[in-house]
């Protein structure tokens, strides 16, 4: 089976600029643990791995991090806290909740230090895919009102030969 991806970088606070990211990543014997509130986290609690940030102590820069979200509770029982529900009006279904991580494992990155560079490579991708979602949206909803004869003063007749 396949598993889905989403991002949880956001922080209250940080301007939507990871650089000010207050999230700690701590050192530990099987890789690192993260502690710190995040919110916008798109798909909470339906993706399998997300995208994260976070600071190491004494390191000049945040680095990114993923996290194995596959069947863990947000109820704070396993370090994932479900802080405010997402109630975007007309996105909720986007599962976008705002989550506080305590002492939760987390995978840095290969390429350590390097957050500007892994971003700038990506930047390119991700507006891809947030493209390709709003053109799939288009095209459901361009087919649902076809189907429904909404477009009809739009079909002219065509002569064949």
């Amino acid at each position: 089976e396949g598993h889905f991806w989403g991002t949880i970088t956001s922080e209250p606070g940080s301007g939507g600029d990871v650089f000010n990211t207050k999230t700690r990543a701590e050192k530990t014997d099987s890789g690192y643990q993260i502690s710190g509130l995040k919110h916008f986290g798109s798909g909470t609690g339906m993706m399998s791995y997300m995208i994260t940030t976070a600071v190491v102590p004494d390191e000049p820069e945040p680095d990114i991090f993923y996290l194995d979200m596959r069947d863990v509770p947000l109820d704070g029982s396993q370090g994932v806290q479900l802080m405010f529900p997402w109630d975007g009006h007309g996105m909720t279904a986007t599962q976008s909740h705002s989550v506080q991580f305590e002492h939760f494992p987390a995978t840095r990155v290969a390429w350590t230090g390097h957050i500007l560079e892994l971003g700038t490579a990506v930047n390119s991708f991700v507006a891809c895919t947030f493209t390709a979602v709003i053109v799939g949206i288009v095209e459901v909803d361009k087919f649902r009102a076809l189907r429904k004869g909404l477009f009809k003063f739009f079909r002219v007749p065509v002569k064949v030969r």
